[in-house]
């Protein structure tokens, strides 16, 4: 049997590195052919198309794989009759509406189920569901080297929050809807920031709402994407303008009542908020996790059921995970033995409350959750799941 030849594309993930490591660990005999190729366009760049498609047929190249999905690679597949495979963990994620997604040379893999049933739904029939992983094996090995003393003097904290506040969303630049579209808006932002796992605005917005806003926020809208105004304008202004809402007042809530620490590279600040710039994703980030008496996710509105990258990182570090309810948290995890759950404000204040004064508690919680994703959510499992769909398919 011939020998299998992934090409791995590599445009710059955090997780590049470690899916590259867990595939050459996970199959000794299957060979990965890493590519670094830039584009000019993710849908169309003919010196990137020449160069891709002779990689392909000189390395012999049994299907293709990348973090998240891109068209111009997916045509190129599918020209060459090449099973083109992808692992999306954005969420937006725009060119999941390219027109190109219906080829049939392409396998999708997404972490968030409602995602994969609403495009199942417009006729997708080769997009699957596959939770995020973490590299174990590379954080076990920093829980090694690392002293007490060290991540007490750099990272200790009561409460951490690790990402972006996105105050620089679309929504906060507008500054010419009319009086009655703007304070209906504001509302409905308001309105999902008290609910979780359940999405209002897409509903909510009537075709009336879309044609005054149609005329004065203008969307270019490629033609070879299969997207409404309502989807772009709920996932690139309202959903992020929710998560904004919802963190900033969230980490300045938290901070009244406890040493609250931020690392981000936000220009947004409060008296009541430690920021401490932004960490490295892998030298950093999970000695942040290791450090923090409770580590908090608040999960971007646009991922509806999903487990995001963070939650997995926080627990597969070794870190107690407080964070919102998400559908597949609570069904893959078990709450108040693997993860602390909060539905609003008030119960996340008194949770962190109680937590904070029960270190034998967060002990055990936090081996219970590391011990999950070493039983579940590591990229060995994750790999043996989209192998098992690929050699199906192939």
């Amino acid at each position: 049997m011939a020998k299998r030849r992934i090409l791995l594309y590599d445009w710059g993930s955090i997780s590049q590195s470690d899916l590259q490591d867990a595939l050459q660990e996970w199959d000794l005999e299957t060979e990965i052919i890493p590519c670094n190729l830039r584009w000019k366009s993710y849908d169309e760049d003919p010196v990137f198309e020449e160069k891709f498609c002779q990689i392909l047929l000189e390395q012999q190249i049994t299907f293709c794989l990348s973090l998240n999905y891109f068209p111009l690679i997916a045509k190129i597949c599918a020209e060459q009759d090449i099973l083109y495979v992808s692992w999306v963990y954005d969420c937006p994620h725009s060119t999941l509406y390219s027109k190109t997604l219906s080829l049939p040379t392409n396998l999708i893999f997404t972490f968030d189920r409602l995602q994969r049933e609403k495009f199942r739904a417009r006729g997708i029939s080769q997009m699957y569901h596959l939770p995020l992983a973490v590299n174990i094996a590379r954080l076990d090995n920093m829980r090694r080297q690392v002293t007490t003393e060290a991540l007490q003097q750099n990272f200790a904290a009561d409460i951490s929050f690790v990402g972006s506040l996105y105050e620089d969303n679309y929504y906060q630049q507008i500054s010419y809807l009319p009086p009655e579209l703007q304070g209906y808006l504001d509302g409905l932002c308001r309105a999902q920031q008290q609910l979780y796992g359940m999405d209002l605005l897409e509903e909510s917005l009537e075709e009336s709402h879309i044609a005054l806003l149609q005329q004065v926020v203008s969307l270019s809208i490629d033609e070879g994407y299969d997207v409404t105004y309502r989807e772009m304008f709920c996932d690139e202004f309202l959903r992020k303008n929710v998560s904004y809402l919802e963190r900033t007042e969230i980490l300045s809530s938290l901070g009244k009542k406890f040493p609250m620490v931020l690392y981000s590279g936000s220009s947004w600040k409060s008296p009541h908020v430690i920021n401490r710039g932004p960490v490295h994703y892998r030298n950093q980030m999970p000695l942040v996790f290791m450090a923090s008496g409770l580590n908090l996710n608040c999960t971007i509105r646009s991922i509806q059921s999903g487990i995001p990258l963070r939650c997995l990182d926080i627990m597969g570090a070794g870190g107690v995970l407080i964070s919102n309810y998400q559908p597949e948290l609570e069904e893959y995890f078990s709450e108040g033995e693997e993860w602390i759950c909060f539905h609003d404000q008030e119960e996340l204040i008194e949770k962190a409350a109680f937590y904070l004064g029960r270190e034998d508690l967060r002990i055990r919680m936090a081996q219970r959750g590391r011990q999950k994703i070493r039983a579940g959510f590591t990229y060995s499992h994750a790999l043996q799941k989209m192998f098992r769909i690929i050699e199906q398919i192939m």
